[in-house]
């Protein structure tokens, strides 16, 4: 077989390209995020109004639901070790509605003014029904002094600015308005819901 001659291959250089590599763009700088506080300007202040307001509903509506099979002639009554009955329960959460609604803002409506006597911080309750209004009324303001409290939500630009009025260690800003009114409700449902069962009434939960 004949040989193939070897011709050495030379490597020629690649050709320069023309145009002229241009550096890569560099890019912006991420700007550094400042933690923001949990306020109404961070969060939709839109959306703590809706949860306020539903939340009020809520707790409002539970105190009606265990009030069912209350007539008047029950209104007042009282068990051992629980005095508390159902007519003074719901004129004190009135009256304590209108505590909370002054935190919010400045409303000239209120509960009667006898109502800080029969129901307010301190009062004892009796079991004479002649010493209140009738249940209807005081039920009447129950429901009155609820609305003045949303309608108080629904109006505050700023539930995280401090309230209106000096709430003696329980209020840091007007969102804790909201939070303590509901447990304050929460706290007299149960004292409802123990006063219908030792009244031997039916239990509204299992």
């Amino acid at each position: 077989m004949a040989k193939k001659s070897a011709k050495k291959l030379v490597k020629q250089p690649a050709a320069k390209k023309s145009a002229t590599k241009q550096p890569a763009a560099k890019k912006p700088a991420k700007p550094q995020r400042t933690p923001q506080k949990a306020t109404s300007a961070s969060l939709s202040h839109a959306a703590l109004v809706r949860n306020a307001v539903e939340h009020t509903r809520f707790v409002h509506k539970m105190i009606h639901d265990w009030s069912k099979g209350f007539d008047e002639a029950k209104a007042t009554a009282q068990a051992p070790g629980n005095m508390n009955h159902l007519l003074w329960t719901y004129g004190h959460l009135a009256h304590s509605y209108d505590w909370f609604t002054s935190a919010l803002a400045t409303t000239s409506k209120a509960c009667p003014a006898n109502y800080k006597t029969l129901f307010g911080g301190g009062s004892k309750p009796t079991s004479d029904p002649k010493a209140y209004p009738s249940l209807a009324q005081v039920r009447a303001e129950f429901d009155a002094a609820r609305d003045r409290f949303i309608k108080a939500i629904e109006s505050t630009p700023d539930l995280f600015a401090k309230p209106l009025m000096d709430g003696g260690g329980w209020l840091a800003n007007k969102m804790q308005a909201v939070d303590r009114n509901a447990w304050h409700v929460g706290w007299h449902l149960g004292q409802l819901s123990n006063l219908r069962r030792e009244l031997g009434m039916a239990p509204l939960m299992q």
